[in-house]
C-alpha cells in the first residue's frame, strides 16, 4: 500500500545531514586541454572558482498499517528521504558575452538507493519518486507544481497548484530514469538544460549560437549559477510484518555536467585539416558527428562556420563533477549518520 499521509504515523526525524563540495571546472581541463580544443589562452582565463555540489539530506522514518481494518496485521516500515534543499552550483559566468559562455550547468544526475547485500537483495526497496519526467516549462511561476510534503500534511507525491515546494524545473527537462528488481532498486532523475536567455530551445552548445553569427544567446539563471535539486523517495523495508529493518546505508550521487563555449576565428584551418567540423572529440580521443556524445565525460566539440563576419569555429567541452555520500539509517534506533 502506498505511504498514506491519513493512516502513517511518523516514528522518528525528520533528521538532516549536510555537506558542500566546491569544485574548480578551469583546472579539471589542464589534463585535456588540447583534446577538448579548447585554446589554451582561453583555459588559463577560465579560473573559475566556487562551482558547488551542496546535499541536504533530509530522512524520517514512518509506520503504516498493512491493512488498516485487521489490527493483528502489523505494519510496513518506510524512510522517506529529500534533497529538497540540495542544489548544484555553475559558480557563475566568469566570462558572459557574445563569444564567451561558461561555465554553465549542461546536465545533472542525482541518484538515491540502499546498499546491496551480498545476496544481491537491498533492505529497502523504492516504493515512490519524484520528480517524475517533464518538459521544461520555460519560464519561473508557470505551469502547475508537482509537490511532496513528506513531512507535512501530505506524504505522497500530488500534481496540481500547490503553495509548498515545487518540484519541477522551469530550465530543465526531467527524465526520471528509477528502477525496480532486486539490486536494483535505484532513484535515477536526469535533469537536461533546455532553455536558453533570449532564443529558442537548448540540446548542446551548438544551440547557443544566434543564427547565422558568431554570436551566442544568453544562460538563464539557474544555469549560470544556483539550481536547486528537489529529488525525494519513500523507501519500503524488505521486512516481515512486525519485524523492524536492520540498520542499512543510503547512497547519494550527485553528477554535475558543466560547459564552455567560446568562439575561435584564429585557427579554423587546423579544424578544417583535420576534418572535426561538427565533431565530437572525447577524453580519450575518439571522435564522433553524435550530438548525443556531449554528455560523456571529458567531451568536447567544434563546430566550423563561415559567414560575412569570417571564418572561424564554435569550441565547447563538458566537465563533469561527480559526489557520492552515504548516510546510515538505523530504523530501530531512529538515527541518520554520514557513514
Amino acid at each position: 500500500m502506498p505511504l498514506n499521509a491519513h493512516i502513517a504515523k511518523r516514528i522518528w526525524g525528520p533528521q538532516s545531514l549536510k555537506q558542500v563540495f566546491t569544485w574548480n571546472p578551469a583546472a579539471e581541463m589542464d589534463t585535456w586541454e588540447e583534446v577538448a580544443l579548447i585554446p589554451s589562452r582561453v583555459v588559463k582565463n577560465y579560473w573559475q572558482h566556487g562551482a558547488t555540489i551542496s546535499v541536504d539530506l533530509t530522512v524520517a522514518g514512518y509506520l503504516q498499517p498493512q491493512d488498516p481494518g485487521n489490527p493483528d496485521a502489523g505494519d510496513d516500515c518506510y524512510v522517506v528521504a529529500d534533497l529538497v534543499d540540495s542544489s548544484v552550483n555553475a559558480g557563475g559566468l566568469n566570462y558572459d558575452d557574445v563569444t564567451h559562455r561558461g561555465f554553465y550547468t549542461h546536465a545533472v544526475d542525482v541518484q538515491m538507493g540502499f546498499s546491496v547485500d551480498t545476496d544481491g537483495t537491498q533492505a529497502y526497496s523504492v516504493e515512490q519518486d519524484t520528480p517524475l519526467s517533464s518538459p521544461a516549462t520555460g519560464s519561473a511561476g508557470s505551469g502547475s507544481n508537482e509537490s511532496v510534503g513528506f513531512f507535512g500534511d501530505q506524504l505522497t507525491a500530488s500534481a496540481g497548484t500547490s503553495s509548498s515546494q515545487s518540484r519541477t524545473y522551469q530550465d530543465f527537462e526531467v527524465t526520471n530514469n528509477t528502477t525496480h528488481g532486486a539490486g536494483k532498486e535505484w532513484v535515477k532523475h536526469h535533469l537536461q538544460l533546455r532553455v536558453t536567455d533570449g532564443g529558442g530551445g537548448y540540446s548542446t552548445p551548438w544551440t547557443l549560437r544566434k543564427d547565422k553569427t558568431n554570436e551566442a544567446y544568453g544562460i538563464v539563471p539557474r544555469a549560470a549559477a544556483n539550481n536547486p535539486l528537489t529529488s525525494a523517495a519513500s523507501f519500503l523495508a524488505q521486512t516481515k510484518a512486525k519485524v523492524r529493518p536492520p540498520a542499512a546505508r543510503l547512497h547519494v550521487q550527485i553528477g554535475h555536467t558543466v560547459v564552455i563555449t567560446v568562439w575561435d576565428s584564429l585557427d579554423s584551418a587546423p579544424a578544417r585539416d583535420l576534418g572535426l567540423c561538427n565533431t565530437w572529440v572525447d577524453a580519450d580521443g575518439s571522435t564522433t558527428k553524435d550530438d548525443a556524445a556531449f554528455d560523456a565525460s571529458g567531451a568536447g566539440g567544434v563546430q566550423c562556420i563561415d559567414g560575412w563576419f569570417g571564418i572561424g569555429w564554435w569550441k565547447a567541452a563538458a566537465v563533469v563533477a561527480e559526489q557520492q555520500w552515504a548516510a546510515m539509517v538505523d530504523w530501530q534506533k531512529g538515527t541518520v549518520y554520514w557513514a
